[in-house]
């Protein structure tokens, strides 16, 4: 890695000497016969050539080579650690929560992966871990399905009689804590279609999870039930995510900026 960096630094010294010869030496002499003198010894093209196609691309080779050893060699002192943290309580892994994370990882420089069920994401990188979204929409909206109450009416149910059915269901939710809403929540924004009839008991429960999932979309509720991820990695950038996920990434519920523990204070700057 050393020997890397030394080479590295010789050849960015060669590259400014011919540099600054092409520059001044050649480029700007006034007497013309000295100016024909050197253009004889050498070409000031191929001076120019051996400096970008020779010094300035071998030296970019070597310290990229050297960046990938020391990279490697620093795993080899790293210490793993695994983390089990919630979700941020705002709309998931949008933006600011999956970019906070990414800048932890990258303040250390090592590798994090983020584990949600049976998929793996590059914590070190923001657009990986908000793919992970997608699914933990999905997860949400199965898990609320066990908490939809099967509809207790007998018999077929009123198409006028079916709405406020769901609308109750929905605010049994809300007011338990399941479900939360980001506006004020009426009966007359669901758009549940029940007007082709009468509607089964049964098909209640698929009306509210179809409605919960519009509502969602629409950014208008959120589930509010455990999700959890897996951080594994370095210990020092897994300790801060772990710092950040308590202080719900920096956000209320609400999505507003709030002050992050000292300790991870660096990420504001």
């Amino acid at each position: 890695m050393r020997g890397c960096i030394s080479i590295a630094l010789h050849l960015a010294e060669i590259a400014r000497t011919f540099t600054h010869f092409y520059e001044r030496h050649e480029s700007e002499i006034s007497y013309e016969s000295a100016r024909e003198n050197i253009e004889r010894i050498i070409d000031k093209n191929n001076i120019l050539d051996f400096t970008v196609n020779y010094c300035l691309f071998h030296c970019y080779r070597h310290l990229e080579t050297g960046g990938d050893l020391a990279q490697d060699f620093l795993k080899r002192f790293v210490v793993a650690e695994k983390v089990e943290v919630n979700i941020p309580t705002y709309m998931g892994f949008h933006v600011r929560p999956a970019t906070l994370v990414m800048k932890i990882v990258k303040h250390y420089g090592s590798e994090v992966k983020m584990q949600l069920d049976d998929e793996v994401y590059d914590a070190g990188s923001a657009l990986d871990i908000f793919r992970a979204n997608e699914k933990i929409s999905a997860t949400k909206r199965r898990l609320i399905l066990k908490e939809i109450r099967p509809c207790e009416e007998k018999g077929e149910i009123a198409a006028e009689k079916a709405k406020p059915i769901i609308y109750g269901e929905l605010d049994r939710l809300v007011k338990e804590g399941k479900l939360f809403t980001y506006e004020d929540l009426s009966i007359d924004d669901l758009t549940c279609t029940t007007d082709e009839g009468p509607v089964k008991p049964e098909e209640i429960k698929s009306f509210v999870a179809e409605e919960i999932k519009r509502l969602m979309a629409a950014g208008k509720i959120d589930i509010r039930l455990d999700v959890k991820v897996t951080f594994t990695g370095d210990i020092r950038a897994v300790k801060d995510i772990e710092a950040l996920a308590k202080a719900n990434y920096g956000e209320d519920e609400k999505g507003n900026n709030i002050e992050l523990p000292a300790k991870i204070a660096y990420l504001r700057k």
